[in-house]
């Protein structure tokens, strides 16, 4: 008897399980599949021909973002979700990319694709530093310089964020980009008040586009300074943080009051915001003081260039005045 209460309470639970998982299948999402071209290279539409990528980018001037997936893992499935099946990634790479597919080996190292495929993808790989599945390579239109790599995505990341975050990189190319028809204007909504920075020179609690004038500055009078990398006429996030912290009387006062030396490190399309000798040292400001992956940002340094604050990338659009002052405060001198 007890043998048969047993048998029947395993089975039992052996349904339950059962049920479970199916119950579980059914309700998992399912992730529509993204259609990826086998041969040609069309802007926005993914392909897993790098050669004919890079004749396309060559004639029209865009760049080729690479993406290394294993596709079918759970970060890969977010991404699709997350980004890549969203209309808004889709008309803006529609208009500024060409998509190349590149397979990553799964977890027994071998590779979904057949060949000539698995042999190229192998060799892109290369291009690529190591890091965590998915990733990301943006190369110039000649198919070989690479203006910025960065893995994955992070949960905050929306598909107007990463745009902006491509957006970011696609302005540090020397390549000049093919011009394209002008577009009827459509009327938006006007913007945050504008912050002028001086075009050289620097002034305690004043903007300037001059890195090496306000770190002068800062090594005379022993205080931090503070980068403002951004994109001032195009990037959403950047315009937030001037409407909502910027351009308030309060923030005006506390930087006068504590002597910080403010760096506009300006990344626009319109290139006449910023001289071009100053230019190349704001990208390199880019380069070197924003983590992988993440735009815009802002950075406490010493005068030394070493970073003493940073970190804000994730918070920046729901940042408040006090939110930064308070982090602010702790550096400066006593």
């Amino acid at each position: 008897m007890h043998r048969f209460f047993a048998i029947s309470a395993a089975l039992a639970c052996a349904l339950c399980l059962a049920a479970t998982v199916a119950g579980a299948q059914q309700k998992a999402p399912k992730i529509p599949a993204i259609p990826i071209a086998r041969e040609g290279s069309k802007p926005g539409e993914w392909t897993l021909d790098f050669e004919a990528a890079k004749k396309a980018a060559a004639e029209s001037g865009l760049c080729i973002l690479m993406l290394f997936i294993i596709d079918g893992n759970a970060p890969g499935r977010a991404l699709k979700q997350q980004i890549l099946d969203q209309p808004e990634w889709k008309k803006f790479a529609a208009e500024n990319l060409h998509l190349v597919w590149v397979d990553m080996p799964n977890g027994a190292g071998k590779s979904a694709m057949p060949e000539p495929f698995a042999s190229v993808h192998k060799s892109l790989r290369k291009l690529t530093p190591s890091g965590s599945t998915p990733k990301f390579n943006l190369l110039d239109s000649d198919g070989k310089t690479s203006l910025g790599y960065w893995n994955g995505i992070e949960p905050h990341q929306t598909p107007a964020y990463f745009c902006d975050l491509v957006k970011s990189h696609i302005l540090m190319r020397e390549t000049k980009p093919a011009e394209k028809p002008a577009k009827p204007k459509v009327q938006t909504p006007a913007p945050p008040p504008p912050i002028k920075p001086a075009r050289s020179g620097a002034k305690p609690g004043e903007w300037t586009l001059d890195f090496d004038a306000a770190q002068k500055l800062a090594e005379k009078n022993k205080t931090p300074m503070l980068v403002f990398i951004t994109g001032s006429d195009w990037n959403r996030v950047s315009q937030t943080v001037v409407k909502n912290i910027l351009t308030k009387p309060g923030w005006d006062k506390f930087a006068k009051e504590t002597k910080l030396p403010l760096v506009w490190a300006d990344l626009p399309e319109n290139k006449s915001l910023v001289p071009e000798n100053l230019a190349a040292r704001i990208k390199d400001l880019r380069r070197g003081y924003t983590a992988r992956g993440t735009f815009p940002a802002l950075v406490l340094l010493d005068s030394d260039g070493l970073v003493k604050l940073a970190g804000f990338d994730k918070t920046l659009p729901e940042m408040t005045l006090r939110n930064l002052q308070d982090a602010i405060r702790p550096h400066l001198p006593k």
